[in-house]
């Protein structure tokens, strides 16, 4: 008995679960004869009580993983800087967009291609995980500007709304960020290894990101969602 409380006093496991354990261990001592007791009982109880231990710690292990954030957020306030346990996203107040090259001339087409062609030039199917469930996919489109066989600019846009007038809208690019989306900062965060850029507009409540994985081009963009959804649907690209 003294053993398997030694052996659990230095762990997070709850009070009540090893008072739990103790008992049905000193339940097994009055049951069983000592002899028999000494070279069996306690080792089975011992055993019984340390993978209840270990499966408790690999529970809260995993719980450990999806709590992804180290700072506290707060649905009031919006937080300037956010530490992650993978990671640090500061949000710029203040970022201009890039403008676009006027793409014109010559052989200059503009083309609208579904999504089956954009993904088999863009080499997979864009997919995002830790969407929120009630935003629902409205819109999509994917325009190419080529010449003749060469593409000089494209961009695929998925735009998901939800029936409390939150938006989220992600567009994509081929190896560089979308042009016409982006905006003209450097980059001044991280997740998981991965730089990215990240910025916030209070007066419109718009989140966005920005950052090149996996050579697509990313910029996301939400509206009235909170700053932690926003964190964890950037967090569930980067895998």
């Amino acid at each position: 008995m003294e053993l398997y409380k030694q052996a659990v006093s230095k762990s997070s496991v709850p009070p009540e679960l090893i008072e739990k354990t103790a008992s049905l261990i000193r339940q097994a001592q009055k049951k069983a004869p000592r002899w028999r007791f000494q070279t069996i009982a306690i080792p089975a109880a011992v055993c019984a009580a340390i993978a209840v231990v270990i499966g408790v710690l690999l529970l809260r292990g995993s719980d450990r993983e999806q709590d992804i954030f180290i700072t506290t957020l707060t649905n009031e306030h919006h937080i300037q800087s956010i530490e992650l346990t993978n990671g640090i996203v500061d949000f710029y107040d203040e970022a201009k967009p890039v403008h676009p090259p006027i793409l014109s001339g010559s052989g200059v087409l503009r083309e609208e291609w579904t999504q089956a062609q954009y993904s088999q030039y863009l080499g997979m199917e864009p997919a995002f995980e830790r969407l929120p469930s009630d935003l629902v996919l409205r819109d999509e489109s994917a325009v190419v500007y080529t010449v003749g066989d060469r593409v000089l600019w494209d961009y695929y846009t998925l735009r998901f709304e939800s029936d409390n007038g939150s938006t989220l809208e992600i567009t994509v690019s081929k190896e560089s960020l979308p042009q016409g989306r982006a905006m003209a900062v450097e980059e001044n965060s991280n997740i998981k290894g991965n730089a990215l850029a990240a910025g916030y507009e209070p007066d419109n409540n718009i989140y966005w990101a920005q950052f090149v994985y996996g050579d697509i081009g990313y910029f996301i963009e939400s509206k009235n969602l909170s700053q932690e959804i926003f964190i964890r649907i950037l967090y569930g690209i980067f895998r």
